[in-house]
C-alpha cells in the first residue's frame, strides 16, 4: 500500500519510482515576494502601513477601514491613556486598511458624514 502511495504521489509531482518525491523529501517553499513591489489593486486588504507603500498605478485610495479617527478614542481607551503623536501614528500604519476607487472612497465618506 506505501508503495502505491509514493508511486502515485511521484506520478503527481513528476517522479520515477525510485525517486523521492519533493514532498516527501523536504517541503516546498514558494519564493518569497516582497509585498512592496506588487502593485496595489483595487480591494487590496492590510496594514494601511503595507498598502500605501506599495505601487499605486490605478490612482486607488487606501483608506482605514473602520474610519481610523473613530477609532483612536477606542484604541486610547483600550492603552489606558491619551496617545501621544508617536503612538498614533504607529496604530495609523498598523490599522485595517482597503484599496478602493476614489469614487467608492468618496461614497464612504458620504456615508461616514451622515452616521455623525
Amino acid at each position: 500500500m506505501r508503495f502505491e502511495l509514493v508511486a502515485i504521489i511521484a506520478l503527481l509531482v513528476g517522479c520515477s519510482n525510485n525517486e523521492t518525491p519533493p514532498a516527501a523529501s523536504a517541503p516546498r517553499t514558494s519564493p518569497k515576494v516582497e509585498m512592496s513591489t506588487v502593485p496595489l489593486r483595487q480591494h487590496d486588504v492590510g496594514p494601511f502601513g503595507e498598502l500605501s507603500q506599495r505601487p499605486n498605478p490605478d490612482g486607488l485610495v487606501v483608506r482605514h477601514v473602520p474610519s481610523f479617527q473613530r477609532m483612536i478614542p477606542i484604541i486610547e481607551q483600550k492603552v489606558g491613556h491619551k496617545l501621544t503623536e508617536q503612538e498614533i501614528e504607529q496604530h495609523r500604519l498598523a490599522a485595517p486598511a482597503i484599496a478602493v476607487t476614489p469614487e467608492q472612497d468618496r461614497k464612504m465618506r458620504e456615508v461616514e458624514d451622515s452616521h455623525e
